[in-house]
């Protein structure tokens, strides 16, 4: 399906072999050698998309970062243990905030193509449990190398990587619930 305008605006196109669909032509074909500029992602485009991603997307994690550094400055964490739970749980749902927004922003400015819903929601759950290890990785490192309190054992530390998990889950669940309510029914 080619769309054009005039010779002067942007032609799009969607050709059946063409890895990269919805840009402009010149792009490569398989089998055309090489890749044309058009196709290139430009910096400028990455940092867009990046800047956006960050402003729309990171502040519910921007929070609870500050909250964290708070409770652990003043100590909270040692006087009301429980003060851990939720902020695990809302951590790994604004993870997977972040991740999702990330996949929307850059498919917006066809950095990448928009996955089927299957592959992005396998996409934000492995990206929320990879940073939800990797904070358990930090925690571990603190508390050996300035002597925190950060974990308190291993059921601590599981319970903390379930509750990322399931904070992360519940993101997933209610963008599935929200994709069948929007969906017209046949």
């Amino acid at each position: 399906m080619n769309k054009s305008k005039s010779n002067e605006q942007r032609v799009w196109h969607m050709e059946p072999d063409c890895p990269h669909p919805n840009l402009e032509p010149g792009c490569p074909h398989p089998g055309s050698g090489g890749q044309s500029p058009k196709c290139t992602p430009t910096l400028s485009n990455i940092t867009s998309a990046t800047l956006e991603t960050i402003l729309r997307y990171s502040w519910m994690a921007f929070i609870l970062f500050i909250v964290h550094v708070t409770f652990t400055l003043f100590h909270f964490y040692a006087r009301w243990k429980v003060l851990d739970i939720p902020l695990h749980f809302f951590g790994g749902l604004s993870i997977a905030y972040l991740v999702a927004g990330s996949i929307i922003v850059f498919a917006k400015h066809k950095l990448i193509n928009r996955p089927d819903e299957i592959i992005r929601y396998t996409l934000i759950f492995s990206l929320t449990c990879t940073a939800a290890i990797f904070w358990e990785f930090a925690e571990w490192t603190l508390d050996h190398t300035i002597t925190s309190d950060c974990q308190l054992g291993r059921d601590d530390t599981m319970l903390d990587l379930f509750l990322g998990t399931l904070g992360g889950s519940a993101l997933i669940l209610y963008q599935i619930i929200k994709t069948f309510r929007v969906r017209p029914r046949n």
